[in-house]
């Protein structure tokens, strides 16, 4: 309102004017109340905002920054001292994350620990960005929250995790324990003169105590899926050999049953996947079939598509699967008979786990409707799982062989393997072979070196302990050639660090086999099995045991017994370095136990292998013979310098394989 006024000065009225403001204040409102509703919300999520004028120099904080900080609202800040309330280990990160905002633009997500004013320790969430014009920052902007309560439920669901991983992998050492003690006892009664109701008596308890060890494998194993526990370990492995492996676990089921397994051609030899886990589908698949299957045979067959994808049908003469049951196949605990008066038992588990490997391992699984024959089940599987060791790169890759001799040896070696994947190289003498790998050994992709025994200057037995002396030679596989040789002599070969030994290459198989594993990046010269065409008598092995069990120790021992072999006990890691540290002590393997008091199998090893004390057994095989049957537990094994891995309950069966392999 304005008075008007005429020329003398006098009042001659009022102007007024008017505007409608009610759209404003509401606007004010809304505006008001969106504000209080983010103060509100950035207090209870603890996340504010912040803005610094870089050209200025000027930095903005929100309410809920100061707070975070533990300072008092809109006290001025020193741009300088801000990056001191972060953790003294997170301050180069949080200066980096900056100045390459700066630089090149790069924004910043980054939860780092934070002292607050008050000396509180608490996690913030750090978020910000860099405004640009004409390629200068000008400003900085972002958020920051305090996640000190997300942090610790993760890290008390960490915990959890541990607690349950270590509650499993307690529960699985404390049963394999007592069962090794059962079933290799009950083996080594079986082993005794008996009536025919004893062995009776004996045949049920070795039934028995295998299904409870199934029952445990699959429960273990549906724990260790649902803790997300069960990693898979991809290799360039065999499908051939892991076809004959199952076949000759499932052959005492067969024969029980009258049954037959026909496995049809494979369409490709190698794949890269873990075999573990696919022998362990398979069986679970053959075991279900067999258990329905009263008469007829099992059927394997395989087909292979353009895109590294392998598909597995397991076929059965069976009772079939009722259309109802179909929905249910791959559920945890159901059983298509689950009354009191069925006649298969089982935990219902073994699909479940089935189809969650099928997965691990890229693939999918499935049940034929359609197939009215009995019952068929199908999977598929990615054939190239890990590409990093993929059998298309391995085959592209050559690798350098050293044959040390006359080129006769090298005549032999290359009527036997591909040239189009390895480089042979022919050196006649030790002084030039060592001169060569010293010269080469960096500039090319060296694997093995075979040698000749008769060579001039020194034999090819002080030649493999030369090149093994030099730690730059670790990587080598060392393979003798026609030796003429003492048993004594043999006995002794794989204490000096040597892989192998051919009187000739007629053996084509076994020389296909050991270049396949040395294409394993998992498997190394001190971890390979020791090969030989001339095995030693049993009489003269002599393995030292080492374990705290007693029960476990007295089945072990009669199990070595009763091949022939020598044996000799420590109960623990201390007692076996003493006995290892006795010059006349030398054992041709060692049979380490991981979980024992004053010390354990794995420092133990690690001491045998690296210790100077030791040193005459550097290359000795060391086989665990555990009840940590976890997944990771053989890597832990292998790590520690162990050769290989046995899991408890052990039988007198896979205990001679197991030395046949590496004596």
């Amino acid at each position: 309102m304005t008075a008007l006024l005429d020329r003398s000065g006098n009042l001659d009225g009022y102007l007024y004017m008017g505007r409608d403001i009610t759209q404003l204040k509401e606007l004010e409102a809304q505006t008001k109340r969106h504000q209080q509703t983010l103060e509100a919300t950035s207090k209870i999520a603890r996340l504010g905002g912040w803005e610094l004028d870089i050209i200025k120099n000027e930095i903005f904080w929100s309410n809920e920054v100061y707070r975070i900080h533990e300072l008092p609202l809109h006290e001025k800040v020193v741009i300088e001292d801000a990056i001191n309330f972060y953790a003294p280990e997170a301050r180069p990160i949080i200066t980096n994350a900056i100045n390459l905002a700066i630089e090149k633009g790069t924004p910043w997500d980054l939860q780092l620990p934070f002292i607050t004013a008050k000396n509180n320790h608490i996690w913030v969430r750090a978020m910000g960005f860099a405004e640009h014009v004409n390629g200068q920052a000008i400003r900085l902007k972002g958020t920051f929250q305090d996640i000190t309560a997300i942090k610790e439920v993760e890290h008390r669901a960490t915990e959890s995790s541990k607690a349950k991983s270590q509650f499993l992998a307690n529960m699985s050492h404390e049963i394999r324990t007592p069962i090794n003690g059962i079933i290799g006892m009950n083996e080594l009664l079986q082993l005794t003169p008996l009536t025919p109701q004893q062995a009776g008596f004996t045949q049920a308890i070795q039934q028995s105590s295998e299904a409870l060890l199934n029952l445990i494998n699959d429960i273990l194993d549906f724990s260790k899926i649902e803790a997300g526990k069960l990693i898979i370990n991809p290799q360039y492995c065999e499908l051939a050999q892991i076809l004959d492996e199952l076949h000759t676990e499932l052959q005492p089921l067969l024969t029980k049953k009258s049954l037959t397994l026909h496995i049809l051609p494979v369409p490709i030899t190698h794949l890269t996947t873990d075999p573990l886990r696919l022998r362990q589908i398979l069986m679970n698949l053959c075991v279900n079939a067999i258990k329905f299957t009263k008469t007829g045979k099992i059927t394997l067959s395989f087909l292979q598509s353009q895109t590294n994808r392998l598909n597995i049908t397991v076929t059965d003469t069976g009772s079939g699967i009722p259309d109802e049951h179909v929905a249910i196949l791959f559920q945890e605990f159901t059983q298509l008979d689950a009354t009191s008066t069925r006649s298969v038992g089982g935990t219902g588990l073994g699909l479940t786990i089935s189809k969650q490997l099928v997965t691990l391992l890229g693939g999918e699984i499935g049940f034929n409707p359609e197939y009215r024959s009995g019952a068929e089940f199908w999977f598929t599987i990615d054939t190239l799982l890990d590409t990093a060791v993929a059998s298309t790169q391995i085959a592209r890759k050559k690798h350098t062989l050293l044959v040390v001799g006359d080129p006769s040896y090298l005549a032999q070696l290359t009527a036997h393997i591909s040239i189009d994947r390895y480089h042979i190289q022919l050196v006649e003498n030790a002084h030039t072979c060592m001169k060569f790998l010293h010269e080469q050994l960096l500039n090319k992709d060296f694997k093995a070196v075979f040698i000749a025994q008769d060579i001039s200057g020194i034999s090819g037995v002080e030649l493999v302990k030369a090149i093994r002396a030099q730690d730059m030679f670790d990587g080598l596989y060392l393979f003798l050639l026609d030796a003429q040789l003492s048993e004594s002599d043999l006995s002794n070969l794989h204490h000096t660090g040597l892989n192998g030994y051919f009187s000739d290459f007629a053996q084509q198989n076994m020389l296909t086999h050991i270049l396949i594993k040395m294409q394993n990046p998992r498997i190394t010269p001190s971890s390979m099995p020791f090969y030989t065409q001339q095995s030693h008598q049993s009489a003269d092995i002599q393995v030292l045991l080492v374990e705290d069990n007693e029960i476990n120790q007295a089945v072990a021992i009669h199990m070595l017994e009763n091949l022939s072999i020598g044996v000799d006990i420590a109960n623990n890691g201390i007692e076996a370095l003493s006995l290892l540290a006795r010059q006349n002590s030398r054992y041709h393997a060692i049979l380490m136990d991981c979980q024992m008091p004053k010390l354990d199998g794995y420092e133990t090893t690690r001491l045998i292998r690296t210790d100077s004390a030791y040193h005459s057994h550097r290359f000795t095989p060391i086989i665990a013979l555990t009840a940590h049957a976890m997944e990771g537990d053989e890597e832990k094994c292998l790590t520690a310098g162990m050769n290989s891995y046995l899991t408890k309950p052990i039988n007198s069966g896979r205990l001679k394989a197991e030395l046949e392999k590496w004596i």
